[in-house]
């Protein structure tokens, strides 16, 4: 993923560090806290979350403006232990 897109890469970092215990793995977060999370514009995050939707490394459902983002590679056992 690193050599993919590296951006993407700290966007899944980024979503696994904000999971809370018991959670199931989801994050619901907003394009606007997902660029100040990052540090980079609208753009940059849309280009990201196409990236880990692709690969597989979330689901993204949309949630009153905000992206409820469920980390499949992190949380969901068919992962476990493949490479990317």
């Amino acid at each position: 993923l690193m050599q993919e897109d590296m951006q993407a890469a700290r966007l899944v970092m980024s979503l696994i560090r904000l999971m809370e215990p018991g959670s199931g793995g989801i994050v619901v977060a907003s394009n606007k806290s997902l660029q100040e999370l990052l540090g980079v514009s609208e753009s940059t995050v849309a280009r990201a979350l196409r990236t880990l939707v692709k690969g597989n490394w979330v689901q993204r459902i949309r949630v009153a403006g905000a992206h409820a983002l469920a980390g499949r590679a992190v949380c969901h056992p068919a992962h476990a232990g493949q490479s990317r």
